[in-house]
């Protein structure tokens, strides 16, 4: 994300090279600037006062953090705890398709079997047969409409993190 003419700049003198050559830039657009005004009998101190106005605050905001980086990470780290709890609170929904009825009702026998039957050793054995399933997800997808896959989404998310983090709890993760 650099100016397209720094980009031969950048190339060859990397991110500090891009740096000198923005200063450049900028300076170069502050003196065209001024000469454009000199040449329509603009008043010579009024733009150096304008000029080392927008400076100042140029380099005050660039140099201003508007929120710490460690609250931007909580607020992040909450924001996805909080769509994890929503998507978690997500109920089977009633899609009037068998497809998607015999799908949840796979998840739910293999679910069942990986409570019972997983162990530590063999928990790579279930997260190959939640592959298997989840490969029939776009089948199964095809003959419903736009509100049924956004319902089928949710719960297919729901599935799959209740699936995660029965796999994490087996695996002595939690």
């Amino acid at each position: 994300r650099i100016p397209r003419i720094l980009s031969p700049v950048f190339d060859l003198f990397g991110n500090v090279g891009a740096a000198a050559g923005m200063l450049v830039l900028g300076i170069g657009v502050i003196v065209w600037g001024f000469r454009v005004w000199q040449s329509v009998n603009g008043k010579k101190s009024l733009y150096g006062v304008l000029a080392i106005i927008a400076l100042a605050a140029g380099i005050f905001l660039s140099n201003y953090q508007f929120q710490s980086s460690e609250k931007m990470m909580r607020d992040i780290d909450e924001s996805r705890q909080n769509q994890i709890d929503e998507v978690k609170k997500t109920a089977r929904p009633d899609l009037k398709s068998e497809k998607a009825n015999a799908f949840f009702d796979e998840f739910d026998t293999l679910y069942a079997e990986l409570e019972t039957k997983a162990k530590p050793e063999n928990v790579l054995q279930y997260y190959d047969k939640f592959e298997q399933w989840s490969a029939k997800t776009a089948a199964v997808m095809e003959g419903l409409n736009n509100d049924q896959k956004y319902e089928f989404s949710q719960y297919y998310a729901k599935l799959s993190v209740q699936w995660s983090e029965k796999i994490a709890a087996i695996r002595g993760e939690n």
